[in-house]
């Protein structure tokens, strides 16, 4: 049997873990700092921990070069 099928085997949960990097690097900006994304799905995840975790006028955001750079403004 060239497959072999195994029970109790748990999912990676890689899209967590990258959200939990992001998270606590947003969380440790000061204002003025700043942040480059280079990522489409980089820029797709801070847009929804933005929403889900911080207050609207927290970062400001521009587009530079193939990614987008993040301010942290209050």
């Amino acid at each position: 049997m060239p497959y072999v099928i195994e029970k109790g085997v748990p999912i990676p949960s890689r899209a967590r873990q990258k959200t939990q990097e992001m998270l606590e690097a947003l969380q440790k900006m000061g204002p003025s700092d700043s942040m480059y994304i280079s990522r489409r799905d980089d820029e797709l995840l801070f847009t929804s921990i933005r929403q889900n975790y911080f207050e609207k006028g927290t970062f400001a955001t521009r587009k530079e070069g193939a990614g987008r750079r993040i301010w942290r403004l209050k």
